[in-house]
């Protein structure tokens, strides 16, 4: 009997446990804010910078806009629809395309990954790349994902990414700027950098960038 009382006594707090374990695992969850509202909630900005030599290497190397146009698939003007659906560690964003100015296209809606993403109230970037805006148009410049046809999820097996995150998307009429911050410091906050195309760490880029987007403004 005494037994029999022990054992149900134990099953008992291992229930109570287990109970106590799932609320505290629950109550641990943060609701992940949407792109359109990181904004209100001034988030921290988390990012990565590599060597932009290693970067290019990754992608391609642009020194001007002609580089960007031959390592292009596409260049579109598009309009952006909607805060995007997290996928990959990237935001997938969906476009409508207003002008094809370069490669074969039928589609009137586009997908294009983002390098970069909200992670439970922080937003993350890579290689200071910013998201674009909701309803707002954009030069682009895309390639297709590589090996596409064998991704595990149907979600990664269409859409585009960009030739070169931190060079391929435009705004006409908005400029680059340094962020002026101290890079061993990860204090940057969203509304500090959330009106910029791009954010880079040294002028040197903020003057190719913008110099591409004089170029697209003639051309284009």
């Amino acid at each position: 009997m005494f037994k029999k009382v022990m054992w149900m006594i134990s099953v008992l707090i291992v229930i109570i446990i287990s109970i106590f374990v799932a609320f505290k695992v629950k109550s641990s969850f943060i609701k992940q804010p949407s792109l359109s509202e990181l904004k209100s909630i001034n988030c921290r900005v988390e990012y990565r910078f590599k060597d932009q030599d290693k970067y290019n290497k990754k992608y391609c190397n642009v020194e001007n806009l002609s580089d960007l146009e031959k390592n292009s698939q596409l260049i579109l003007k598009v309009c952006v629809i909607g805060d995007g659906d997290p996928v990959a560690y990237s935001l997938r964003r969906k476009c409508k395309i207003i002008n094809v100015i370069k490669g074969d296209i039928k589609d009137e809606i586009i997908y294009i990954y983002e390098p970069s993403y909200i992670w439970a109230t922080k937003y993350c970037s890579e290689q200071g790349y910013l998201a674009m805006e909701n309803d707002k148009e954009y030069i682009v410049f895309l390639k297709g994902i590589e090996n596409s046809e064998h991704a595990s999820k149907k979600e990664l097996s269409d859409g585009y990414t960009f030739t070169n995150p931190a060079f391929s998307k435009y705004s006409l009429g908005t400029k680059a700027t340094l962020v002026q911050n101290d890079y061993t410091d990860k204090k940057i906050y969203y509304n500090e950098v959330s009106s910029l195309p791009v954010f880079f760490n040294e002028q040197k880029y903020v003057d190719l960038y913008n110099e591409i987007l004089s170029e697209i403004e003639k051309s284009y």
